[in-house]
């Protein structure tokens, strides 16, 4: 994983899934429709950073570390255990939502 790679993930989540993600948008799938009319749909920008996404998945195989990870390295407020799922899942969830747009 690069630090590009990260950064972008970072701005990602800690800009779209920040402390009061939940006063922006209803669920977490409408949060990616939000980015992704921000940033005007550009397919080559939703492929990127389903790439990272799969990537940073693929870079931790501990799942209860890849949640902690979400908070501390990405800065996410979202925790997908509080929904019932686990992180890689959600992660890869939202990588899919990005590989319908591409």
């Amino acid at each position: 994983m690069s630090t590009y790679d990260i950064e972008t993930l970072k701005d990602f989540f800690a800009g779209y899934f920040h402390e009061d993600w939940n006063c922006d948008a209803e669920n977490t799938t409408q949060v990616v429709q939000n980015w992704l009319r921000d940033f005007s749909f550009s397919p080559a920008r939703a492929a990127e950073m389903r790439a990272a996404i799969i990537a940073y998945v693929e870079n931790e195989p501990d799942d209860e570390v890849l949640e902690k990870k979400l908070f501390t390295e990405l800065g996410a407020y979202y925790l997908p255990s509080a929904d019932g799922l686990t992180a890689r899942a959600w992660l890869l969830s939202v990588a899919d939502m990005l590989a319908t747009k591409t």
